[in-house]
């Protein structure tokens, strides 16, 4: 009877050993958290940015704005309204303040052509803090 319970004891042990058990759990990058996995974030509606705008025959619309205190992201449908693909390999975006003053000019990549009748969707990433945006401005980049 005293081998079984040894036994018992000794398989008991040598599974708590090579499954970890009691043993400290190590840090994973992985699971630590950043600064930005704890910002809220917030949608910029001001009519400015979310209105859709025309500009060389491309229509940007269906744009929404997220903004945080550590970055913001502009997603933006950008459709070619004409009968003829139109070559856009980038263009800027200029944001503007409710006095119209610009607060930061960004680069959107289109990245070749877009098709005629066809629509791209746009992500941009700016490290601004664009919750006072009031307007947003399209360049094509010649």
């Amino acid at each position: 009877m005293k081998k079984k319970i040894f036994l018992v004891f000794i398989i008991s042990l040598c599974l708590c050993v090579m499954t970890g058990c009691g043993c400290k759990k190590k840090d994973n990058p992985k699971n630590k958290k950043t600064k930005e996995d704890n910002t809220a974030y917030e949608m910029n509606t001001h009519k400015g940015i979310i209105e859709d705008k025309e500009l060389n025959g491309l229509k940007f619309t269906k744009a929404s704005l997220k903004t945080s205190d550590y970055y913001s992201t502009l997603v933006t449908k950008v459709e070619n309204t004409t009968n003829k693909d139109i070559y856009v390999r980038v263009f800027n975006i200029y944001f503007k303040d409710k006095d119209g003053n610009r607060i930061v000019k960004i680069i959107g990549y289109v990245g070749g052509v877009v098709p005629a009748n066809d629509s791209r969707n746009i992500t941009t990433n700016v490290t601004t803090d664009l919750k006072n945006a009031y307007d947003v401005e399209y360049e094509i980049v010649e």
